[in-house]
């Protein structure tokens, strides 16, 4: 079985120590790469932080130090037990049951004395809130007093300008202007931004509904001509077979197939009504039943000569495969 990256790396290492000069120039080569990097701006020193860097940094120092110290621990406890001769066994202490008991009811006490230590100092100091004490540090500063300052009138312009705004198109400008749907999702401010602003997004303006016009016959009588036409044997022909059926809207009805091209009966029923129809009206009003033929459709004929030569054709490409 092979060996992990990590087994890999750590036989590198051992290499590289053995070797005195390999591991001096490895360890000049990482100093190089540390001060590229620390002038280049990925490493920062501890006076460049801000502090919330630095707490990061110093949470991470001490993790290392402690697990440093683990390691070191463990280290010296393995030499020990391989250099010192192996410990007596410890004599076993009987405790007993009622020393226990007392043990326990000394912390429980002592558990409780500290509960109400803090109870009682809690409420010597003023019933402020949490929210009430961080807003209170907040405004103490005079820079984030200012920042608070700005955007408050920054806001009130905004919805001074969106009532002033006459037209509808002013206003929708000065909302695309001001606010941006993707920044509003992203901090999730989007149901409160008619109360902060006054600015409703999703606004919709109200459209009267124009009295629906009463429907004329030329289209009714003009479909009527059109279907008899088409249902007509010298334009259509029946398809046959039980199942040659198609539905439409609960009404069901046997498929007719087209003699001739649309454009060409199109051109025979201009002749015959003498009425002004457009190819696509024509196309609009042709009946769901009536399709054009496939090569499907057009593949019926099953008479002795037809079916002999089928059968011919099968047999040379049968004989050609084999």
């Amino acid at each position: 079985m092979g060996m992990t990256s990590g087994e890999r790396s750590a036989l590198w290492r051992k290499r590289q120590r053995e070797n005195p000069n390999l591991h001096q120039q490895y360890k000049e080569k990482e100093k190089e790469r540390y001060l590229k990097r620390k002038e280049s701006g990925h490493i920062k020193s501890v006076k460049d932080m801000n502090a919330r860097e630095k707490r990061k940094t110093r949470r991470n120092w001490k993790k290392n130090t402690q697990n440093k110290r683990i390691r070191d621990k463990m280290i010296l406890g393995h030499i020990e037990n391989t250099l010192s001769p192996p410990q007596t066994p410890e004599p076993i202490q009987i405790v007993n049951d009622a020393d226990q008991i007392t043990r326990k009811q000394k912390d429980h006490e002592r558990r409780l004395k500290e509960k109400y230590r803090k109870r009682a100092y809690r409420l010597k100091q003023p019933n402020e809130t949490e929210l009430e004490r961080r807003v209170k540090i907040t405004m103490e500063s005079k820079e984030l007093r200012k920042h608070l300052t700005l955007r408050l009138i920054t806001v009130r312009n905004i919805q001074e300008s969106y009532k002033d705004a006459k037209t509808k198109q002013e206003k929708r400008q000065i909302r695309g202007a001001a606010l941006k749907k993707s920044i509003l999702k992203k901090y999730r401010l989007n149901k409160y931004e008619k109360q902060i602003f006054g600015i409703s997004s999703n606004s919709k303006t109200k459209t009267k509904k124009r009295p629906s016009k009463r429907p004329s016959k030329r289209p009714s009588l003009l479909k009527i001509m059109v279907v008899n036409f088409l249902d007509r044997d010298d334009n259509s022909r029946v398809k046959a077979g039980k199942k040659s059926t198609i539905s439409r809207s609960g009404d069901k009805k046997q498929i007719r197939l087209l003699n001739d091209t649309l454009k060409n009966l199109h051109s025979k029923f201009l002749c015959e009504q003498k009425s002004k129809v457009s190819y696509s009206l024509f196309c609009k009003l042709k009946p769901f039943w009536v399709l054009k033929a496939t090569e499907k459709d057009r593949e019926t004929c099953l008479c002795k000569i037809h079916e002999n030569t089928n059968y011919k054709i099968n047999r040379l490409f049968s004989e050609k495969n084999h």
